[in-house]
């Protein structure tokens, strides 16, 4: 959620008349939303093996559930991501709606789909006993909170 922040304040004043930062900054927090994606999807795929070794079928609709939260996740961070890079290119006319009412929305919206991602792999977290994958789980939500 601070990364989301932080994004929509540099936006803010990369479209301001003087520009007072570095084009450096913006693309480290792209960079680590780009990490932070493909963290989460190695989270999913180690979910999904420890999943196929598990030997109940039951549990398997725990882990499938909790990894396709973490996969979803994982794709709304690369949308921020796009949308941060597009919004780089636009014209200058532009620039005002997109950054001041666009940009905000959609970014706020990306954030409440991943609060609900967290809820349903915390709701599917009761039933799950394996100690690695709950590990695995507890990490993927922390990159999902940092985000």
């Amino acid at each position: 959620m601070k990364k989301v922040i932080a994004i929509f304040i540099l936006l803010c004043v990369i479209c301001s008349p003087t520009p007072t930062f570095s084009q450096d900054s913006l693309l480290d927090i792209i960079k680590q939303f780009q990490d932070t994606e493909k963290q989460l999807r190695y989270l999913s795929i180690d979910l999904l093996k420890i999943s196929g070794a598990s030997s109940s079928s039951e549990r398997d609709i725990f882990y499938s559930g909790i990894a396709n939260s973490i996969g979803s996740s994982a794709d709304l961070i690369s949308n921020a991501v796009d949308l941060n890079v597009l919004s780089q290119s636009i014209q200058e006319e532009e620039k005002y709606f997109i950054v001041s009412i666009y940009i905000p929305s959609r970014l706020s919206m990306l954030k409440k789909h991943i609060e609900s991602e967290i809820n349903s792999i915390q709701t599917s977290y009761a039933g799950i006993n394996n100690q690695a994958a709950l590990h695995l789980i507890d990490k993927a939500k922390d990159q999902m909170r940092a985000s």
